[in-house]
């Protein structure tokens, strides 16, 4: 029987990678909007006013902004910081500034402005966690990850209610810090609170939780992630790196049900998959199955008609007792071969049904192709498929020649005595014959 390979989880390492940083646009926030959302019953410093002519220049940035004519917002913007501002009308021109950088793509600049309005005084504590998250966003997108968890870890402390998105943007930057104890906490929190809530967990949180439990080799829990993806987003992908993980657990009827379920829904589509799910289905006893499934490969040109795959279906074909598919298997794959190990192989099966044509043939091209682990076999059976047709000083010979080798040798010369014989005890029926045929012909003359 063909041995059991189980895909190794190594293979899958291309493909349990993390799924990118999740950014979320960065806004701005508007002076009235900071002033209607402080608690009085949470801040204790009093926030300056803001006065109506910085309140007219910030509105003019705004809608400057909004109408994407940055380097005018960015103008009036350096000409009220250059001017007398309060703690909170700094905070706020900071907060616009943040936002037209982070519009144009400089994130170091967006930084450095959210940066300077949290070092304002007396910050509405909206204004301030608002800052703290965008400026989480972006250094977790500008790579600067050690930034993004400290400023993330001082956003949750204010914030009472975080989202399940917060807490996944915080176990992404934990998990590129590669702290994945760490980052399993606000990634399992952000699943569960989903869940709480009736919603539907997104595929790439569950990928990082797949990532995550594969880096840390915990296949147990590997298979439960992978279980829900095929639940929720069934694919090629995860049934089959279910059904490897199952066998690095040693659970080999659920690795085969997990290809199965694959097969079923079509979803099986390289070489490797059709082998694969054949390999399992002959480890677990049903051979009909593995060879019907190996030939719809072939048949689909998925499987490429090499020596491995062809000896694969042409063991499962036998195994399944259909000699003749087995045989044509074992044939084509005997062509494609270095060696002449496989015709020989092919002579034995047609020794062991009787066929001594097809056998000769076999093993005469098993010699003639060479490199054979046992020349003396390919000798026997071909003087063994001589003797029964027959060609008994042919036979003679070819056990001659497998009594060179010494793993035949002994039995090669018995056969050889034994034709020897059988040709003398022949020879001696046939005087017997001619005799009695004289004697008659005298007797009626």
């Amino acid at each position: 029987m063909t041995r059991l390979r189980i895909p190794s989880l190594l293979l899958l390492s291309a493909l349990i990678a993390a799924p990118a940083t999740m950014t979320v646009p960065v806004v701005w926030q508007t002076a009235a909007a900071a002033d209607d959302q402080r608690d009085p019953n949470v801040r204790t410093k009093r926030t300056p006013s803001m006065r109506e002519n910085v309140y007219k220049q910030i509105t003019r940035v705004r809608e400057a902004a909004e109408a994407e004519r940055f380097g005018d917002a960015l103008k009036i913007l350096d000409s009220l910081l250059d001017s007398n501002l309060n703690s909170y009308e700094a905070a706020m021109s900071y907060n616009l500034m943040a936002y037209i950088q982070y519009s144009r793509d400089n994130y170091a600049g967006a930084i450095d402005a959210y940066n300077k309005v949290l070092a304002q005084e007396a910050l509405p504590e909206s204004l301030e966690k608002n800052t703290l998250y965008s400026l989480g966003q972006i250094q977790i997108a500008s790579e600067r990850y050690r930034d993004g968890v400290q400023t993330l870890d001082r956003w949750f402390a204010l914030e009472d209610k975080p989202s399940a998105s917060a807490y996944i943007l915080l176990g992404q930057a934990l998990f590129q810090l590669k702290e994945y104890d760490r980052a399993l906490q606000p990634i399992e929190t952000a699943v569960g609170m989903t869940r709480a809530e009736g919603g539907k967990v997104r595929e790439n949180w569950l990928l990082l939780l797949r990532a995550i439990h594969y880096t840390k080799e915990d296949y147990g829990a590997l298979r439960d992630v992978l279980k829900q993806l095929v639940a929720q987003f069934p694919s090629r992908e995860y049934w089959t790196q279910l059904s490897a993980v199952y066998g690095e657990l040693g659970d080999s009827k659920k690795q085969l049900s997990a290809m199965q379920s694959a097969y079923e829904q079509g979803l099986l589509r390289t070489s490797n998959d059709y082998r694969t799910l054949g390999q399992l289905l002959l480890a677990n006893d049903v051979p009909y199955k593995a060879a019907a499934v190996l030939a719809e490969g072939f048949d689909k040109g998925v499987i490429e008609p090499d020596v491995t795959s062809l000896r694969m279906l042409a063991d499962a074909w036998m195994l399944a007792k259909e000699y003749d598919k087995a045989e044509d298997a074992l044939n084509r794959a005997a062509q494609r071969a270095d060696d002449g190990e496989l015709y020989l192989r092919l002579a034995q099966i047609h020794a062991e049904q009787a066929e001594w044509t097809e056998a000769l043939a076999a093993a005469r091209r098993a010699v003639e192709r060479g490199n054979l682990k046992r020349p003396d076999q390919a000798r026997m059976t071909e003087g063994l498929a001589l003797y029964n047709m027959d060609r008994l000083e042919e036979a003679k010979a070819a056990f001659s020649r497998a009594s060179r080798y010494e793993q035949s040798e002994a039995a090669a010369r018995q056969w050889t005595s034994y034709i020897s014989r059988e040709q003398e005890r022949l020879a001696a029926l046939d005087r017997a014959r001619e005799a009695a045929e004289r004697a008659a012909s005298q007797s009626s003359g």
